[in-house]
């Protein structure tokens, strides 16, 4: 206790009342020798944090006054230490504003200052004052300075990758670093181009980026680099490239429909072709060109020396309703009979092809129809064939023409049907028929020409369905008839 009271007024001590010895203080049989401060180069942490020594001689013949407690006595230890640190050493040495001033019980002659007191890269002055085991104090040495070292750049960044994930973003990522204040990122064009930084993260523990700026060009290669960063410095990763392929539009899923009554009962007949759009057709990306144009081109020959339609359309910049472009990748082709150029004749195989454009002016090349499953069953899976002939036109009238109420009346099929030769030149029905009355007795009938009994007065409808010889159909048809009101029961009386 005596040797930190002794302390504690030491530190209240003007320096300029020390013995100038220099560097170097004596008390009883000890000498108190001042050290360089130890520290690294640099400093990972937040703060310096070196640590200040001197040395504790008690060797020697060091002049022994009468009145110090262990004059004769056994060697002395260091038993408590004094020390100050200022970064102002004013002449008269009085350390004005300390940003450290502490008293120790400790035999070490050594003291590391803590995390958050000192500056990196500054000069600081300090003193140290010591007390032996016998109670004598050395006084304080006389200001020695030293720097901090400055911080440490951080590691470097590892394992950085570059992923392309669409033909107009690149994604990057790396392994984050310890002592990092925050990552900047440079890009060049080509291995010549020059180092360009376009982004900064601002922040540590930021270890992705998705570069989507619209200066990349597809078919360029792009280098990059990131730089961890603090106070101390910056270190590089090693370079990661990536290319950006040409991104050539598609067309696929094409599709044709097959016939069928949807689209041959009523005149013209007509096919529908259709196809889904997307942006690249090499590596599965997609870079956001929306479908500006195509060409459609069907023949009956494959390999479309004289195509049958041959049609291109300008899109422009439409708004797509989604990626694909689905609901406006279709074209509407009629067939009839005695074709011209941009129709379709009966019963021909035909092969057909597309080709789409994207907003930069890329195109798929020709992308022909391929339906695995061959639904037209025609042997070749990369044609339709269109039906054999037209579909039938179902027609009908009824007698007496204004039937009253319980009356019977006759259903008269008018149908036309067709076959393969003579496509314009309607022929007798010989397939089947299914006719439907509205509260009519019978209800149905599948007679070509049925009779049936209305009860009720008022519009009843009529609907008839034919199917011709050959299965195509049913195509309908439908008409009201006007049910009166029947006449009254009467009997003949002779007159008398």
């Amino acid at each position: 206790m005596v040797s930190i009271s002794i302390l504690f007024l030491l530190l209240r001590v003007d320096i300029s009342a020390s013995p100038g010895l220099g560097d170097t203080v004596s008390g009883s049989q000890f000498k108190v020798c001042p050290l360089d401060p130890a520290q690294p180069a640099c400093y990972l942490g937040d703060s310096p944090t070196p640590i200040i020594r001197w040395d504790f001689l008690t060797t020697g013949d060091y002049p022994c006054p009468a009145h110090t407690p262990n004059c004769g006595g056994g060697p002395s230890t260091q038993v408590a230490f004094g020390l100050v640190v200022d970064d102002d050493d004013e002449p008269t040495g009085n350390f004005p504003s300390p940003v450290v001033a502490i008293i120790r019980n400790s035999p070490n002659n050594f003291y590391m200052v803590p995390v958050g007191i000192l500056q990196f890269n500054t000069t600081y002055y300090w003193k140290v004052a010591v007390t032996d085991n016998y109670g004598s104090t050395s006084g304080w040495t006389c200001g020695d300075a030293f720097t901090t070292s400055g911080k440490c750049p951080p590691p470097q960044p590892t394992n950085l990758t570059a992923i392309l994930v669409t033909c107009s973003q690149i994604d990057l990522s790396w392994d984050d670093v310890d002592y990092e204040d925050g990552y900047k990122i440079e890009r060049k064009e080509g291995a010549a181009g020059v180092w360009s930084q376009i982004y900064d993260t601002g922040a540590p523990d930021i270890t992705t980026y998705s570069d989507t700026d619209p200066a990349l060009t597809e078919g360029n290669t792009y280098y990059y680099r990131v730089a961890a960063y603090n106070i101390g410095g910056e270190t590089w990763s090693d370079e990661a490239s990536v290319e950006i392929p040409l991104c050539i539009p598609t067309a696929f899923n094409l599709g044709v429909t097959p016939g069928g009554a949807a689209t041959y009962c009523t005149l013209p007949a007509r096919h529908y072709f259709s196809w889904t759009y997307t942006d690249n057709s090499i590596t599965g990306l997609i870079d956001g060109d929306k479908q500006t144009k195509y060409q459609l081109q069907v023949d009956n020959n494959s390999d479309f020396s004289s195509p049958e339609y041959n049609s291109t359309v300008n899109i422009g910049a439409y708004p797509c309703p989604n990626e694909t472009c689905d609901n406006d990748n279709n074209t509407v082709i009629v067939v009839v009979c005695d074709p011209v150029i941009g129709m379709l004749d009966y019963n021909t195989r035909y092969y057909w092809q597309v080709m789409v454009w994207d907003s930069s002016g890329l195109d798929s090349g020709w992308v022909p129809y391929n339906d695995p499953a061959d639904s037209d069953g025609d042997g070749n899976p990369e044609t339709f064939t269109t039906e054999m002939h037209r579909y039938p036109a179902p027609y009908f009238i009824w007698t007496p023409q204004e039937p009253s109420a319980g009356e019977a009346v006759l259903f008269t099929d008018q149908s036309a049907c067709y076959e393969v030769i003579g496509c314009k030149n309607p022929i007798a029905c010989t397939g089947s028929w299914l006719w439907t009355f509205e509260d009519g007795d019978p209800a149905t009938s599948n007679e070509q020409n049925p009779i049936t009994i209305f009860d009720i007065e008022g519009l009843k409808q009529t609907t008839l369905e034919v199917i011709d010889a050959d299965g195509y159909g049913p195509c309908q048809i439908s008409s009201s008839t006007d049910i009166g009101t029947g006449l009254p029961g009467w009997r003949e009386v002779l007159p008398r």
